[in-house]
């Protein structure tokens, strides 16, 4: 049975052996998650209080939309998992191989990163058996820092371990059993080193492991989320999912105001068109209405001028000789 705990929605979920999920939370929230297979559920995680990250015994990752409820992703891995590890407010998976890699995976794009970092111990003790992952840490103020444990230690007193100044971490293995980590070397047991000098600033320091990964980083002081991202996700990280709706959504909100401008342009056009120019062809048919009468009333009172003129000219003639 596996567990996993979100602080931001008070949320507790529950894997159990036969690929069932339940979501316990607040004011009777009682929500019910499968995988695909009935397969035992080993490592369980919410991230970004949106996904419910799950892996199975078959090696599988399956990622599950807590809002929709669907599985969004999933995906297989080449080896056993032997330890996991996420940040509330990052969407990587970090998962710690029975081989000794630690691979990442991008939850929210649902693709492996192609970060990862190998198993150092090749390079230190090339004969002997490589060792799994057994737990893995992020740091709480820089999650640009990882603690990869190579042996096995109870959960329960990782967080008494302590960080010397010179960067070696002492963890606590049981309840009598301590471990020294050596920065760039293999851990050592507590009972190797004399009793009377714990670190021996005279000893020669091992050789430091191959450099396999190179990434450009913005020049902070401390690696923030978004410096993260870009070392894990690469400059050719494809956009997320939610980016690409929020395009979509935008693509098609410009489309409805373009379609209500032309829309609008068009009922403009038609109006004019129509009452304006309607109105112009009367305001026409008025004015050469007008001018048609007038000039029939200036025709007509010629005439009777003319008609008053010679009736005038007749009379006088008349008088004058008869």
């Amino acid at each position: 049975m596996s567990m996993a705990f979100d602080p931001v929605q008070s949320l507790f979920a529950v894997g159990s052996e036969n690929g069932f999920i339940r979501v316990f939370g607040q004011h009777n929230v009682d929500v019910e998650f499968a995988l695909a297979k009935p397969t035992p559920i080993e490592y369980l995680r919410i991230v970004k209080s949106a996904y419910l990250v799950a892996v199975d015994a078959a090696r599988t990752i399956t990622v599950f939309n807590m809002d929709t409820r669907e599985e969004v992703s999933s995906h297989v891995l080449y080896s056993n998992v032997s330890a996991v590890a996420s940040d509330p407010a990052m969407d990587w998976l970090f998962v710690g191989l029975e081989n000794g890699q630690i691979v990442v995976y991008d939850i929210d794009r649902g693709i492996m990163s192609n970060f990862r970092i190998d198993n150092l111990q090749k390079s230190l003790m090339e004969k002997l058996r490589l060792s799994p992952v057994i737990h893995i840490a992020i740091h709480p103020r820089d999650p640009s820092l990882i603690l990869k444990l190579p042996f096995w230690t109870n959960p329960e007193y990782i967080g008494e371990s302590i960080i010397l100044p010179n960067g070696d971490i002492i963890v606590r293995q049981d309840k009598i059993t301590a471990a020294l980590i050596n920065i760039w070397g293999k851990g050592i047991q507590q009972s190797d080193i004399p009793s009377d000098i714990l670190y021996d600033a005279m000893k020669i320091m091992p050789p430091r492991p191959t450099i396999s990964t190179i990434q450009w980083l913005k020049g902070r002081p401390v690696a923030t989320v978004d410096d993260v991202d870009e070392l894990l996700g690469g400059p050719r990280r494809p956009p997320s999912k939610f980016m690409i709706e929020q395009e979509q959504a935008q693509n098609e909100q410009r489309r409805l105001v373009e379609e209500k401008t032309k829309r609008q342009a068009r009922t403009n056009s038609y109006n004019k068109n129509n009452y304006g120019g309607g109105i112009m062809n009367s305001i026409s048919s008025t004015l050469d209405n007008l001018e048609e009468s007038t000039n029939q009333y200036f025709n007509t009172l010629n005439e009777t001028v003319k008609d008053g003129q010679n009736s005038m000219l007749k009379s006088a003639l008349k008088n004058k000789f008869f």
